[in-house]
């Protein structure tokens, strides 16, 4: 009896459970699934004509008046909201329609890539909206277009309707403002594709701000290879700048070898395109022209690094050792300075012939796309190839500009000013598209002289495209004067901020364009400020530029700068002050 009561507890207990389960869980889960078959059930039942009814009663609500016409199978209903043209656009087959906001932008055909690369960017961010874009061939323009998949019901159309026709005015106002910028930027900067050569403009943008926050270091993007050896006598002259010297003694690894500073570094390293030490020791003695009087000792330490298929490492540190300090060379003296350069070098293991073969490759393919008529599918490197007076000018062109994009500015100057004097004397002669490609190739040697802190040399090329209103010329001669700390520098940072505060004031300039220029020169005039001891007026420069999202970092970190400034000028007063007390007290 007991057993069988057992039982039953047990029975009623596993049921309590069962029950217990099946509300808290299965309950829940049945609702929904009876939910989501009554809806499959009221979508299956929207048709045309359903739909059709529907946005009757969305427009009636929404106070707009719709005009219907016939498209085929379709059935489409044209309606204004807020001043926008919008068109509803119900399918026989379907319960989806289609709000299509057409013709909202356009713009002149040769702006097409900007329209792609803004359709793609609001594609990505956008909710539920998708950009397009036609080309109209009569006009010679291209139109933008919004469109939306929607699945609409009765109680809610309505506001669904309203709330994706004021999403696509924001997107239409960002858009459009975005067109504009672009335009705008590309005819600052020159360019002519702008997609492609966007990413190249924002490449060298990089490159001006990393010049601009850059602090002392060795000259130079050091590589070399089969055609390109780095020479004692190269790194003498740009990592070192040690001009004109008469090599006297020469020895690697404690071994005298012959004094000649054509010596290649890679190869007391490399051989057979691989390493053969992993380190080596160098001590040369010479002479500056400008004191054959006095031998001046260099110790240069060769170190192998990890590298990559395509690429050996290895690392160059070299020590200028002072002059003993005497009435000729006193303290303050550069020569009885110390002196320390060190740079990581690259031996390109590609030969000559790969990259002659790759040039005559782009060479052909830019002659093929001119003669066939297809000048707009030239790449930016085809396209400059295209404007090049011939093929020895096109090669160094080419090859030039490959170098300097990868930061390779000793290697890349030979190609550059070899191009620059194959071209100078034809300038009358050259069309605008070509003087175009001439603007860059004095940039990108100034850039490369500016890096190499030659500012004499860089501020020659740099001058002669300064007077062309282009944001990277402009602003890498403007770096090129601070960080030789020139003293005209104040004077042009000062005029160009008045000019564009007046084209800002008279609407001329950009909006976007201008306040990213300004910001740049007053970041680059606190610069010469703190230069010049001139702390307060930098402290008031500073705490303005807090203000603005691009500069407000360097701002914090210059107005950090100052603090511990003002704190060792405080401390040296205070030991000025005590030391000056103390002798007093000695005299009394």
């Amino acid at each position: 009896m007991e057993e069988i009561l057992l039982n039953v507890l047990v029975f009623l207990l596993l049921a309590t459970i069962l029950v217990a389960v099946f509300w808290f869980y299965g309950l829940p889960l049945y609702r929904i699934w009876n939910q989501h078959s009554r809806i499959r059930k009221d979508i299956d039942k929207i048709d045309q004509t359903a739909n059709q009814r529907i946005i009757k009663a969305a427009l009636r609500e929404l106070n707009c008046k719709g005009t219907w016409v016939t498209d085929g199978n379709d059935r489409v209903v044209k309606f204004d909201f807020q001043r926008g043209h919008f068109r509803l656009r119900v399918r026989r087959g379907t319960p989806y329609v289609r709000l299509l906001y057409l013709f909202f932008c356009d713009t002149s055909a040769e702006n097409i890539d900007l329209v792609r690369q803004l359709c793609n960017q609001t594609n990505i961010n956008a909710d539920g909206l998708t950009a397009c874009y036609t080309f109209n061939e009569k006009e010679n323009v291209v139109d933008v277009h919004f469109y939306a998949g929607l699945l609409l019901d009765e109680q809610r159309a309505a506001s669904m309707l309203k709330h994706v026709m004021i999403d696509a005015f924001s997107w239409q106002n960002a858009f459009v403002r975005k067109l504009e910028e672009g335009v705008e930027h590309a005819k600052r900067a020159g360019m002519f594709d702008f997609e492609t050569e966007h990413q190249q403009f924002e490449r060298e943008l990089f490159l001006i701000r990393e010049q601009e926050m850059a602090h002392q270091q060795t000259p130079g993007s050091w590589r070399a290879g089969e055609d390109a050896p780095l020479t004692l006598h190269l790194w003498m002259e740009v990592a070192m700048q040690l001009h004109e010297t008469v090599p006297v003694a020469l020895t690697v690894d404690g071994q005298t070898v012959e004094a000649d500073d054509r010596l290649n570094l890679a190869e007391m390293l490399i051989a057979g395109r691989k390493f053969v030490k992993t380190e080596a020791t160098l001590s040369y003695t010479f002479y500056q022209a400008s004191d054959l009087t006095r031998e001046r000792s260099l110790v240069i330490h060769l170190l192998a690094l990890p590298g990559c298929q395509q690429t050996l490492y290895f690392r160059i540190t070299a020590t200028l050792v002072p002059l003993s300090i005497q009435p000729r060379y006193p303290k303050g003296n550069i020569q009885a300075q110390p002196l320390t350069r060190s740079a990581l070098a690259a031996y390109d293991l590609s030969s000559p012939d790969e990259r002659l073969q790759e040039f005559r490759y782009h060479w052909k393919e830019a002659q093929a796309k001119l003669m066939g008529g297809s000048e707009e599918k030239l790449s930016p490197d085809e396209r400059i190839l295209s404007e090049c007076l011939n093929p020895q000018v096109g090669h160094a062109v080419y090859r030039g500009r490959q170098l300097f994009l990868s930061e390779r500015y000793v290697e890349a100057l030979p190609w550059l000013e070899n191009a620059f004097r194959l071209t100078q004397n034809a300038y009358e002669k050259m069309p605008p598209a070509a003087r175009e490609h001439f603007y860059e190739v004095c940039y990108c040697i100034g850039f490369a002289y500016c890096q190499l802190e030659q500012y004499d040399k860089a501020y020659f090329y740099l001058n002669l495209i300064f007077g062309l209103n282009r944001v990277t010329y402009t602003e890498a001669f403007v770096n090129c004067l601070v960080n030789s700390n020139d003293f005209r520098a104040v004077t042009v940072i000062d005029t160009l901020l008045a000019e564009v505060t007046r084209g800002m004031e008279e609407g001329v300039e950009k909006a976007v364009y201008a306040v990213g220029f300004r910001n740049f020169l007053l970041r680059r005039k606190a610069t010469l400020l703190i230069r010049r001891h001139l702390y307060t007026a930098a402290e008031v420069l500073l705490k303005a530029l807090l203000n603005e999202p691009d500069s407000s970092d360097y701002a914090l970190n210059e107005l950090a700068l100052l603090q511990k400034i003002r704190a060792v000028d405080l401390e040296d007063k205070a030991t000025g002050r005590q030391n000056t007390k103390q002798t007093e007290e000695q005299e009394k």
